[in-house]
């Protein structure tokens, strides 16, 4: 078999996974050098890692101010829920909650 794509490593890895044998075992079986296994499982797993890392959410929340009459209060929208507090709530109590939401 030629040179292997880290695709077909993470087909390989996932059906070593998958069989209840060990690393040691499912190489041997398999004809793979147990060291280059390894090496390879390290690769995809960083390469996991920096990708959740670069999607993971930053917890920002892009605002978008409209004018509105003074007094009329605050109304924070997104895709799934609109939440409106009257003009009397501290925007320090609006972050904290914000802040507690995301977790």
């Amino acid at each position: 078999m030629g040179r292997r794509t880290l695709e077909d490593w993470q087909t390989i890895i996932e059906t070593q996974q998958s069989s209840n044998l060990t690393i040691v075992e499912y190489c041997r079986e398999n004809k793979i050098n147990p060291k280059t296994f390894s090496s390879r499982k390290s690769v995809l797993k960083q390469r996991i890692t920096r990708t959740e890392k670069v999607n993971k959410p930053t917890g920002f929340i892009q605002v978008n101010v409209e004018d509105q009459l003074v007094g009329s209060g605050i109304t924070l929208q997104t895709e799934q829920v609109t939440l409106h507090f009257p003009s009397n709530v501290s925007p320090q109590w609006v972050a904290c909650l914000l802040r507690e939401m995301s977790v």
